[in-house]
């Protein structure tokens, strides 16, 4: 995540995602922003939907009027921004950056499972998503590693008993094959986990790896998703 994505159009998709998966305090939510340098090239410049209320803010009218003061009002797009205005209610935040360092990485998991201990759900915020082979983490953490999270951390904080929702940007590929192979990868290198939903938007997918505990839970709440954001998500239940 980069503070120059704040308040764009798949932000106010993310952030919608969260609010229902959460409902209010119903589901205990920890964000881990992944915060990388800006790197002051036109990413997050998706705004144009800020513009078209009557198209986009009956999906979450309090969302859409605090991503559009953040933008268009404060002109400060920062993650703190949605963290004051309580964008996501009840929440709690790990903000530290993230830079390519092995040793430094581990310190900044380490940090942030410990400051989220005993969240229901943790959310993943990685500039590309989960790890890619061209991009191994490596002694000294390769160029580019810290807009990737890695399976080891996604094991991690699963046993910690965390259910986990991780951002993913779509490469060039066949979505709907992608979407699986993302899902099967999941599987393979998480122990423990019967469920996973994928939430599709036209750029991105969210992956949502739940507990078992938490399982009945998400189910009830894809009709509230499905009222409020109509065709705006693909869902899909993938089972082992």
């Amino acid at each position: 995540m980069k503070n120059q994505y704040v308040g764009d159009e798949n932000d106010y998709r993310k952030y919608g995602l969260l609010r229902c998966l959460a409902n209010g305090n119903e589901m205990s939510l920890g964000v881990v922003w992944m915060l990388t340098e800006g790197d002051g090239g036109k990413d997050g410049g998706k705004i144009d939907y800020l513009d078209k209320p009557l198209e986009w803010k009956h999906h979450d009218e309090p969302l859409f009027k605090g991503l559009s003061d953040i933008v268009k009002v404060s002109g400060e797009r920062n993650v703190r921004q949605v963290q004051d205005l309580d964008l996501l209610p009840h929440a709690d935040y790990f903000e530290e950056v993230l830079i390519d360092d092995a040793k430094r990485r581990r310190i900044f998991f380490s940090k942030g499972f410990e400051r989220l201990g005993g969240k229901d759900l943790l959310f993943f915020d990685p500039d590309n998503g989960m790890e890619v082979p061209s991009k191994p983490l490596g002694i000294k953490g390769r160029k580019d590693s810290c807009k990737y999270l890695y399976f080891p951390e996604i094991e991690e904080a699963f046993q910690r008993g965390h259910s986990l929702l991780i951002y993913q940007h779509f490469p060039r590929k066949n979505r709907q094959a992608y979407i699986q192979q993302r899902a099967s990868e999941l599987f393979d290198k998480v122990k423990g986990v019967d469920e996973i939903f994928s939430f599709s938007t036209s750029n991105v997918c969210f992956f949502l790896v739940s507990q078992e505990k938490h399982t009945q839970y998400f189910q009830g709440r894809l009709e509230d998703l499905g009222n409020r954001w109509a065709a705006e998500y693909g869902i899909k239940s993938h089972v082992k």
